[in-house]
């Protein structure tokens, strides 16, 4: 019998349980964020598998050791501990403290809003691995220790590595029809960047992958919108939009268009079982992580380009674990 979704998450991270922050040579770790994705695709089965062979073809970094406690209730110290990598130990420190004390939702709602200044950091992962914990939560009942540990450990990695967007904040005109349209502006977001990354076809990997996280992190962004006002929505929105168009200018070298490009775009080759089935046997993290978040996305509003992009990277990116 296939496992349910919660035995194969709870499993993937007792499983990574001695896997931390990073990996050689300063990569964040992705374990468990492409377990939950996994899962999220209905391949429960799949993910014990694919997490074994993660560990084996990584090398692990062990967490920096801690240097001091990091108190919630000083602004000053806690401000002035954000972005430093040596402090990812007090951080995760600080957030098992809070998740013990207090309930889940009201440490997202206190410090999501905090760090999503930061979001530029670590190439956005530490958004995005908070984001997949905090999805991985159970629907009903509270959530295991496993699940509250990873929990803070994305939170701490998110402190750890808190990052502004670089340079001058390009412009954020049009970026919401209204205050409260976060969801929609995400679409749009996702759907443009989904575009700049089909062009880049010809690229290397390593430039691909890294403009996949202009659509993964607004992606991972929807699972906070329930839980904060509106007005966070927004904020975030314009602040993935610098992210993802400091990336997006980085790695085309050319000036990143306002709007989505409209090119023609033909019939996916797949349907949507066998796009999954490639993405898991394919192996790579952000194979099955894109392929997750653009199936997501076609369903919220639908678009050729998602599926288009996700076959894409199958085709251009080497097999993973």
């Amino acid at each position: 019998m296939a496992p349910t979704r919660q035995e194969a998450i709870n499993d993937a991270y007792e499983r990574l349980k001695d896997v931390w922050f990073t990996m050689e040579p300063i990569f964040a770790e992705h374990g468990p964020m492409a377990a939950e994705a996994m899962s999220t695709l209905g391949r429960n089965e799949s993910v014990a598998g694919w997490v074994e062979a993660y560990k084996a073809n990584h090398r692990h970094l062990p967490p920096p050791s801690a240097q001091a406690r990091i108190e919630p209730a000083d602004e000053g110290q806690w401000r002035a501990a954000l972005g430093v990598a040596q402090r990812a130990s007090d951080w995760l420190e600080l957030f098992r403290r809070e998740l013990a004390e207090r309930a889940w939702q009201e440490t997202i709602r206190t410090w999501v809003p905090r760090l999503i200044d930061g979001c530029a950091g670590g190439l956005t992962h530490g958004l995005i691995r908070t984001a997949h914990a905090l999805r991985a939560l159970p629907e009903q009942g509270a959530p295991t220790e496993r699940e509250r540990e990873e929990l803070a450990r994305g939170l701490a990695y998110w402190a750890a590595v808190y990052q502004p967007p670089p340079g001058a904040a390009p412009s954020t005109a049009g970026v919401l029809d209204e205050p409260g349209d976060a969801g929609a502006s995400i679409s749009r977001h996702t759907a443009r960047f989904a575009h700049i990354l089909l062009a880049q076809e010809a690229a290397q990997p390593v430039p691909l992958i890294q403009l996949v996280h202009t659509i993964t992190s607004a992606t991972a962004t929807r699972n906070f919108l329930p839980l904060l006002p509106p007005e966070f929505g927004a904020h975030a929105c314009r602040r993935l939009r610098q992210v993802a168009t400091a990336i997006a200018a980085r790695v085309t070298r050319v000036p990143v268009p306002d709007a989505a490009p409209t090119a023609t775009i033909g019939e996916p080759l797949f349907g949507v079982d066998e796009l999954i089935d490639r993405a898991v046997a394919h192996g790579d993290e952000h194979v099955i992580k894109l392929t997750e978040a653009c199936l997501r996305e076609d369903r919220i509003a639908p678009d050729p380009v998602y599926r288009a992009v996700a076959e894409m990277l199958q085709r251009r990116v080497p097999p993973g674990a």
